[in-house]
């Protein structure tokens, strides 16, 4: 089962921190967005945990390493970088780290987690 999905992500511009975790049946957040100076350490987000499971799932985030290995990834500017951890109690701990690749779900995965903590325009180009 889910445990805890996190992301860090840096450019040119500034970067961006994110944490997602559940706790006593509800989706907890942290984020900290350099470009804005916003900070939170522990908010919690009004979202059905089951539906961010399910969300989660959809991402298949355990078959982004062999995509992304697999040039089979969007290309975008060579100064973007990010790293993503996914923990799960039967999967166990998975952690990405890519520069200017991107998995095939990485909008739906931004999408995630503007839903999630807000404002995250910096990742998403908006």
């Amino acid at each position: 089962m889910f445990e805890r999905l996190s992301l860090e992500a840096s450019a040119y511009i500034g970067y961006v921190k994110v944490k997602v975790w559940i706790k006593n049946g509800q989706v907890h957040y942290a984020k900290n967005v350099m470009t804005e100076g916003e900070e939170i350490i522990d908010a919690v987000r009004k979202i059905p945990v089951e539906d961010l499971i399910k969300r989660i799932e959809k991402l298949g985030i355990e078959g982004w390493k062999d995509e992304c290995q697999n040039q089979e990834c969007e290309y975008y500017d060579a100064g973007y970088y990010w790293t993503v951890k996914y923990k799960d109690s039967q999967k166990g701990t998975i952690t990405l780290k890519e520069r200017a690749v991107y998995p095939s779900k990485w909008g739906e995965f931004l999408k995630l987690l503007n839903d999630i903590a807000g404002n995250l325009w910096y990742l998403t180009e908006e």
